[in-house]
């Protein structure tokens, strides 16, 4: 009793250690970068601390289409939990005297984001000299920390293996190897948003604390409003799963506190707790061509297929350990009797009627591929495929834990992917201008060959490290932590080597009597 005592203390010491270092390698590369859509976050934290206000008048020109205009004042067109959430820390580390990166180390190297534009060749010229620990803080907050918390839960649930591989490395390769690394030390939305949602589903997939998972819904949606389709999907499907209608309507009822803060957000700033911002924003005739209808119209074929398939914003190129997933999806389907993909009964796709994840995915190519602005403008992947995301690769991660599938063509898929996170990451991050078809080819390579690397790093701003060094540190730095925190995971949770299926074809399924 002892020894599992100590077992459990040692296990405990380990996920610790494991979330501080990928906390490390998420924030290595914070972005302080002056871009529309974080700056559009961060403003409400700098006039909340400045004016106690929301109004952003001072600062609106730094933010372009991402800002609304109501009356004669200018707001962020965006949801606001994340502003609210980074706030209150801003004011501890403002009381603290967290000092900013200093106006001279922003502007000792050149800022690339922008060179594709005539007149904006240098970033330099386009900087907040009181912006950068908002921007830090919304980075690690909103970013990297949630990104590490959902390695740490796919862990926990997977915590050990039937192949022979470190899960260690499995869930790590396969998340770092996507375009949702590349939105860490981000402020964004989109990383929050899918470790709510992953929060959720989990909880709605095992028909447990369905309070829990309303309340995540809630904050989800409060974090990025296309979300808010799933409440009433999932409520819908737990009916088909004959779940218990109390049960049905608290998960519902338990999303009313997220649901409130975008209704009373709105009625402070339009007078009508309905009206979204974007409704607002001003040059929404060009950008949506429908302000009323938010630009959607139908699903379009074209966005389907840029969506999914194409290096242009394609989900399975830029995640690409989706691609090995859905094969040996495929392969072993028909002998599956755990059911990963299918909710609270067995078997993968039984019901498409009561599958959470399959409904929720098909849901989000439906709305996302029917907006205008499909491809998510100047961006890394198709950003707003990030909370489908999560719930993607933690379930694949888990069936490919489970199944003898070819190592040789899991590292060399992940291998891909992280070289394109990784040359993001060196380079522009996100802000990927969106006339290039191929922008990892057309953008990220052709930047990496011209030395435009980026200086958003904490050896660079704390110890002056040049940014050509800084990016191959972090990738050595990577390296070693996905080995030694592997040796160090297989010394507490040995793995569970069985005999597995060949990866020909998929054992047959037996009869029923």
């Amino acid at each position: 009793m002892a020894e599992n005592a100590d077992n459990k203390r040692k296990l405990r010491v380990f996920f610790v250690v494991f979330v501080l270092a990928n906390l490390f390698l998420a924030s290595y590369f914070t972005d302080i970068w002056v871009t529309p859509g974080s700056t559009s976050r961060a403003l409400p934290v700098l006039s909340l601390y400045e004016d106690n206000s929301l109004i952003i008048d001072k600062y609106e020109k730094y933010t372009t289409g991402d800002k609304s205009k109501v009356g004669d004042h200018f707001y962020s067109d965006k949801a606001p939990l994340p502003s609210f959430i980074v706030y209150p820390f801003y004011v501890i580390c403002k009381k603290l005297g967290v000092p900013e990166v200093s106006e001279a180390t922003v502007q000792k190297r050149q800022i690339y984001i922008w060179d594709i534009l005539p007149n904006f060749p240098d970033g330099r010229v386009w900087t907040i000299s009181n912006s950068t620990l908002a921007f830090i803080l919304g980075g690690i907050i909103c970013g990297s920390l949630p990104f590490c918390l959902a390695l740490l839960v796919v862990l926990r649930r997977m915590r050990s293996t039937f192949n022979g591989i470190s899960p260690v490395l499995l869930i790590m390769l396969s998340f770092y190897a996507s375009f949702i690394f590349v939105f860490t030390g981000v402020f964004s939305g989109h990383v929050l948003a899918g470790f709510l949602l992953l929060a959720s589903y989990l909880q709605v997939k095992e028909g447990k604390h369905l309070w829990l998972a309303g309340l995540l819904m809630g904050l989800a949606f409060a974090t990025e409003y296309t979300v808010a389709f799933i409440v009433p999907l999932w409520a819908i499907q737990m009916y088909l799963n004959k779940t218990e209608l109390k049960k049905i309507i608290v998960f519902c009822a338990s999303a009313i506190p997220g649901v409130a803060i975008i209704m009373l957000y709105n009625y402070s700033i339009t007078g009508s707790p309905f009206k979204l911002l974007y409704t607002y924003v001003p040059e929404a005739s060009e950008i949506y061509k429908n302000a009323e209808g938010l630009g959607f119209s139908y699903p379009k074929a074209e966005a389907i297929w840029g969506l999914l398939f194409s290096f242009y914003r394609g989900l399975l190129f830029y995640a690409p350990a989706l691609i090995l997933m859905l094969w040996y999806f495929i392969l072993y389907r028909k002998s599956d009797k755990s059911g990963f993909f299918n909710g609270s009964r067995g078997g993968y796709l039984r019901s498409w009627g009561s599958n959470y994840l399959l409904l929720a995915c098909a849901g989000y190519i439906a709305i996302i591929s029917s907006h205008n602005l499909w491809y998510g403008g100047w961006t890394y992947g198709p950003r707003h495929f990030i909370p489908i995301a999560f719930l993607l690769l933690y379930e694949g991660a888990i069936l490919l834990s489970k199944q003898n599938f070819s190592k040789i063509a899991f590292y060399i898929i992940a291998a891909g992917g992280l070289l394109c996170a990784w040359l993001a990451k060196a380079t522009k991050i996100y802000m990927l201008p969106d006339k290039f078809k191929n922008p990892v080819a057309e953008v990220l390579w052709p930047d990496f060959k011209k030395g435009h690397f980026n200086a958003n790093n904490f050896l660079t701003w704390i110890f002056d490290v040049e940014p050509k060094a800084a990016i191959w540190i972090w990738l050595f730095l990577f390296a070693g932590a996905c080995y030694g925190l592997s040796v160090w995971y297989s010394k507490l949770v040995p793995q569970k080597v069985m005999k597995l299926a060949p990866i020909t074809k998929a054992p047959a399924a037996k009869k029923k009597k």
